[in-house]
């Protein structure tokens, strides 16, 4: 049995730091995604129909680039996540808007010249 259990915990310990080792890379990942998110919520229209979640997204956003140069790289996905969430809210948000606001019979991302 001590056998089993050492290497139970060898395994264990394997297994943790494995996992340790990326969180700077997934972090980043994370990071970037929020980032491209975040311009396609501006790109969209965003900073005048939804500006509470554009505020919102670029403060976690800045938020996860501290905790990322502070080396708090679990903190930094948890904000970068939250950061993305927040800026696709947003950009649904003015698609949505733009849609309502386009009159009948005109096709999603057409300017209508009448």
């Amino acid at each position: 049995m001590t056998r089993r259990t050492s290497l139970m915990a060898a395994l264990a310990v394997g297994l943790f730091l494995a996992g340790c080792s990326g969180g700077k890379e997934q972090a980043a990942v994370a990071v970037d995604e929020a980032k491209l998110n975040f311009s396609a919520a501006e790109n969209a229209g965003a900073d005048s129909s939804a500006p509470d979640l554009m505020f919102e997204a670029n403060r976690l956003l800045s938020l996860a680039e501290k905790d990322m140069n502070r080396g708090r790289y679990d903190q930094a996905q948890k904000s970068a996540g939250q950061a993305n969430d927040a800026a696709l809210r947003a950009k649904n948000l003015a698609e949505t808007a733009r849609m309502m606001a386009a009159p009948p019979g005109a096709k999603p991302g057409s300017k209508n010249k009448e």
